[in-house]
């Protein structure tokens, strides 16, 4: 077997068909499909069945609700290929991706393959590439091409842009504690364990990213900030253990982290709204009074961005701020106009 295409599901069938559906024209009898339903909606199972009833390389298991990382590690379990890919149920794969990608494992026999990729929403977002990277050539340096990249941005960890080679990773299992940034911390511990990569540069896009509201990023709860800061630090040590020490590394980490914070408070601010607003008020204080989001801060303090992620930072330095900051998001405020209000409180205040 060369390949196992691994997918979690649980709910939003319509999806979930395009996905099998992007994918079964191109099975063969060196491919297996796992499909693993992580207490799955009804619709989400009698699809999946109906799948694997029509295609003897597509196995089904079913588990009680136990998140998408134990779902995840199940399927891995399972599996008998040479390679791994593991796909979100609501994405989609281009016409050509498997037999692209097969092309490019066997001509380098590489023991990790990235690949391009674009988001999708109401419209086909613009086709990213792998930044950075020499495309189309076995690489090696794992410290320039890999790791730096890796402790500076989230492009390079999401499981689903990538083909793993199974032997290589055996002993690694995503962490069922998180439910957000899961994949971050699967890939660290995966690009310790590989010697050499391969980036596939082709005017395909190979990979769909739905963007749509019922996706697990999508739905706020606080704890995604304490899953996102736990992975944050295990990135840090990461980065000390190495001894990664390309010139500005930690503050552009400093800077991505802290542009993820903002990103969190954002979306808690799409979430809870008036409806919930203390609770709002409270997360937005427990982000800028955390130690972490406090010691990023401090490393980017003269490198602020324009807008609000830029006024939010410049808030947590007066937190009697921090209210009228969330009122002034809950409002759909612009950046200029927040800033004025913050700025007479704190002439008020002087």
């Amino acid at each position: 077997m060369f390949l196992s295409i691994i997918i979690p599901f649980h709910h939003c069938v319509q999806y979930f068909r395009a996905c099998l559906d992007s994918i079964v024209s191109q099975l063969d009898e060196d491919c297996e499909l796992i499909l693993v339903g992580d207490g799955a909606e009804k619709d989400c199972i009698d699809a999946a069945q109906e799948y694997a009833h029509r295609f003897k390389n597509i196995h089904l298991f079913l588990q009680e609700h136990a998140g998408v990382s134990a779902a995840r590690n199940h399927g891995f379990k399972e599996a008998k290929g040479r390679y791994v890919w593991f796909i979100d149920s609501d994405d989609w794969i281009g016409e050509h991706a498997i037999s692209s990608l097969k092309t490019a494992a066997l001509n380098s026999d590489a023991d990790l393959i990235f690949f391009g990729f674009c988001y999708t929403g109401d419209r086909v977002a613009p086709y990213y590439e792998s930044p950075n990277l020499s495309p189309n050539q076995i690489l090696t340096d794992k410290t320039n091409d890999l790791y730096i990249p890796t402790a500076v941005d989230f492009y390079f960890v999401s499981v689903w842009k990538q083909w793993l080679k199974r032997e290589k990773i055996q002993e690694v299992a995503f962490d069922e504690s998180l439910r957000f940034a899961e994949d971050y911390q699967f890939c660290l511990q995966c690009y310790q364990k590989i010697q050499t990569f391969y980036y596939l540069k082709t005017d395909e896009i190979i990979y769909y990213y739905r963007v749509h509201p019922q996706s697990a990023v999508h739905n706020f709860t606080p704890k995604m900030f304490h899953d996102f800061k736990s992975v944050r630090l295990l990135n840090e040590h990461w980065i000390e253990e190495l001894e990664l020490d390309a010139e500005g590394l930690k503050l552009r980490f400093a800077l991505k982290s802290l542009q993820h914070c903002w990103a969190l408070v954002r979306l808690a601010v799409h979430d809870y709204s008036f409806a919930r607003y203390r609770e709002l008020i409270d997360f937005i204080h427990e982000v800028a009074h955390d130690p972490f989001f406090l010691r990023m801060r401090e490393c980017a303090r003269d490198h602020w961005q324009t807008g609000l992620e830029g006024i939010f930072i410049a808030c947590s330095y007066y937190p009697a701020t921090l209210n009228l900051f969330a009122l002034c998001c809950c409002l759909g405020w612009s950046a200029k106009k927040t800033l004025r209000a913050v700025s007479r409180v704190l002439k008020l205040k002087e």
